[in-house]
């Protein structure tokens, strides 16, 4: 009689292992245990190994070196060899090495009970003969007579094998009895948690089909017109959006004024002859510097002769300009305008001064201009981010028809002012920013019925969208405006200036994918329930399908949903 080996993988559950060992066609079967004995571990497992094996008219031999494997046998009753070539025995398990029933039932381990498969219930846990040899042709145990052995226990040894043994499997009955409690209510919450889950996770299927697609070029010249909207015969509304900004731009003054006091003082005046009248007219000189009366006076007469015997007078006069250089100390001769003849007249300093002169920073024109250029070039790029930025995500904007407006210009200080703060100065101003713009969706929309016009009798399935740059407009054109300047074609010179917009022109273009129809709403009805294989079979009998693939979820689901709404079908083309 033959024998047929099995070999055991790591991850084979134990009604595998006992399908495949009813299968054997041989009476005697090998079982091959992995190293680290997996679903083998357990006596439990052995013991429905062997019970299987046997109502099936065979015998089984586990092949296993691992140490434990010797007390799992042997509690199980289960012949065990370490190879292939080495007889099998039954290993015989002293009562002290049983403890292991209880140490695998505090575990958890589900361990053959006294009488759960067969027989008494004690034999089934210790045997309490000794090793058994199997011969591994027949099948047949090996007794003591054809080993020729004599070693026989005795009848003592066996009475006190049994006291102990029963001992211990009154421990075992109690732990069993609280493990299958404990185990009840462990088992009851994770099938409530598992039918809770089920229940709430409704199942999702997404079906994907790939089919033959041709590209078709959609292409049409538009209109756009201030407030007038007709899609469907490509003219549709412009509507101007607006950004007001208040901006301000820090520069520093570069201009230059003086600034400062004029000196005064006395002078005396000593002269001879006639009188004379001066007027604020005339004005004294010293060191080539004015200087003029207050107010006019009159000279008195005087003899020529004696000098000590001429007129005097004391009067207040003024510098001619602001400065210290104007400063005179007392004195210092002076010349009067009007007489230059010394010997007629002498003019003296009694001091004059006072006179102070400064540089200050002040605001000019020019600054202001120059700023308000700088602002020109930074914040109208600005303005415009922000005003596209500001548009609805439906609104598409018409670059060419930017325009801002400034209002009025606030300077601080005022041109001409003294600066203070370190020579810096502010400009502030309100800018408003306007562009025209229209309607993405209709413009997609009107892109659409081009497409389906054009493909006649095939389904449309993709079209390019502004979104993903795939729909465009070229040669776009001002037609019509309110104010703003327009320039000849050779004029120098001329920077045109858009003003409000009121009709324009351009050519819209794009791509569609079409192909056959599959009608999604028939495909859904015709695959509810299925299992995976048998809808991607149904499927692909619908015209123009080449390939499915279907995806459900969650993972354990086997079936497509119920409700048709949880079915999504993506058609997608063969690239």
């Amino acid at each position: 009689m033959g024998k047929e080996i099995i070999h055991i993988e790591v991850d084979e559950d134990i009604a595998g292992i006992i399908g495949r060992v009813m299968a054997a066609k041989e009476k005697v079967v090998a079982v091959v245990a992995p190293k680290n004995l997996g679903a083998l571990r357990s006596a439990m497992n052995l013991k429905l190994l062997k019970k299987a094996a046997k109502n099936s008219g065979k015998v089984t031999v586990v092949i296993s070196d691992n140490p434990a494997m010797k007390n799992l046998a042997g509690v199980a009753g289960v012949a065990l060899a370490p190879n292939l070539e080495t007889k099998p025995t039954i290993p015989e398990v002293s009562v002290a090495e049983g403890q292991i029933v209880v140490e695998e039932l505090r575990s958890g381990e589900p361990l053959t009970i006294a009488g759960d498969l067969d027989g008494d219930g004690q034999d089934d846990i210790l045997p309490k003969s000794p090793a058994k040899e199997i011969d591994m042709e027949s099948g047949e145990e090996i007794t003591s007579k054809d080993k020729d052995t004599d070693g026989i226990a005795s009848e003592a040894d066996q009475a006190n094998k049994k006291r102990k043994f029963n001992a211990l499997t009154s421990k075992v009955d109690k732990v069993w009895q609280k493990a299958l409690i404990i185990g009840a209510f462990g088992v009851g919450a994770m099938a409530i948690g598992v039918a809770v889950m089920v229940i709430a996770v409704r199942p999702q299927a997404v079906v994907n089909i790939t089919t033959q697609m041709d590209n078709i070029d959609v292409r049409r010249d538009v209109r756009f017109q201030l407030n007038n909207n007709d899609v469907p015969g490509g003219l549709f509304a412009l509507q101007e959006r607006n950004l007001e900004a208040e901006q301000v731009e820090e520069f520093e003054a570069t201009g230059e004024r003086e600034e400062g006091t004029r000196a005064s003082g006395q002078i005396t005046i000593r002269h001879c002859g006639p009188a004379s009248q001066l007027t604020t007219d005339n004005f004294f000189e010293a060191n080539g510097r004015r200087y003029r009366l207050g107010a006019a006076v009159t000279l008195p007469g005087a003899p020529c002769g004696n000098e000590n015997n001429w007129g005097t007078t004391t009067v207040v006069v003024t510098a001619a300009e602001i400065g210290d250089e104007f400063n005179l100390a007392s004195g210092q001769s002076m010349i009067l305008s009007t007489d230059r003849e010394s010997y007629q007249t002498r003019v003296t300093s009694n001091g004059i001064s006072g006179g102070t002169r400064q540089i200050i920073r002040i605001v000019s024109e020019e600054d202001v201009r120059n700023a308000l250029a700088q602002m020109d070039g930074t914040s109208v790029e600005e303005g415009r981010s922000r005003l596209i930025a500001s548009l609805e995500d439906d609104r598409y904007a018409f670059s060419l028809t930017f325009r801002h407006e400034s209002g009025a210009v606030e300077v601080t200080p005022r041109v001409g002012e003294p600066v203070g703060n370190g020579g810096r100065a502010t400009v502030r101003r309100t800018q408003t920013f306007r562009i025209m713009t229209t309607s993405r969706t209709d413009m997609e929309r009107f892109a659409m019925q081009l497409a389906e016009q054009t493909a006649g009798e095939q389904t449309v399935y993709d079209i390019g969208s502004f979104t993903d740059g795939r729909l465009f407009l070229e040669r776009i054109e001002i037609t019509q405006q309110t104010g703003g300047t327009t320039c000849e074609p050779d004029a120098e010179d001329c920077v045109p200036t858009p003003g409000q917009v009121r009709e324009m022109t351009a050519s819209m273009k794009t791509i569609a994918r079409v192909g056959d129809e599959i009608p999604e709403d028939e495909v859904r009805a015709a695959i509810v329930q299925m299992a995976v294989g048998d809808a991607q079979r149904e499927v692909s009998g619908f015209p123009g399908v080449q390939r499915v693939s279907i995806n459900l979820t969650p993972f354990w689901v086997r079936r497509l949903p119920r409700d048709q709404s949880r079915i999504e079908i993506n058609i997608r083309a063969d690239d």
